[in-house]
């Protein structure tokens, strides 16, 4: 009977251990370049509850611009938003790390002037410090992030999810 069980327990570990290694190693990486090619965007006032949908508005935005994000094998990234015609944009460089679905940035370093933050809290030459991945699927990249700002005195959160082509 002992000699069933150890069977049993030994064949649970094998094939929980390939569970695991297939689990792990078909987990996609997200290091690559990647074009943001659409955006949704919802703003919701604090206060109220009310939200607005701002994705046609950001869907020109998204045809007049080309962001392109390089994750690089050593953790290091390049960004860069550039209008459509012209030779140079906003850059930016710095570090990320993923754990499960979570995409943690720092910025080290862009070339974007500075903005008055009593007019801006986020300017678009920086990136939010942890994006959350909700699908990764062949060469498309999806991820959502968000923020809290100021506008017109009402506090307001800001929902964004950008959808991404590999390049």
């Amino acid at each position: 009977m002992t000699k069933k069980i150890q069977a049993f327990a030994l064949k649970a570990i094998i094939i929980s251990g390939c569970i695991l290694y297939s689990i792990t190693t078909n987990a996609q990486s997200i290091v690559g370049k990647w074009k943001l090619v659409s955006a949704k965007e919802t703003i919701t006032d604090k206060a109220t509850g009310e939200k607005h949908d701002l994705t046609p508005q950001v869907k020109d935005v998204v045809k007049m611009m080309e962001q392109i994000i390089e994750f690089h094998p050593d953790n290091t990234y390049f960004t860069s938003n550039t209008m459509t015609g012209n030779k140079k944009g906003f850059e930016g460089t710095g570090t990320y790390s993923v754990s499960g679905k979570e995409i943690k940035i720092k910025q080290i370093k862009n070339n974007a002037p500075a903005t008055d933050t009593k007019y801006s809290t986020s300017p678009m030459s920086k990136w939010p410090e942890t994006m959350t991945i909700v699908s990764q699927t062949g060469n498309t990249l999806v991820v959502h992030y968000g923020a809290e700002t100021t506008a017109g005195g009402k506090n307001m959160v800001v929902d964004i999810e950008d959808t991404f082509q590999k390049q």
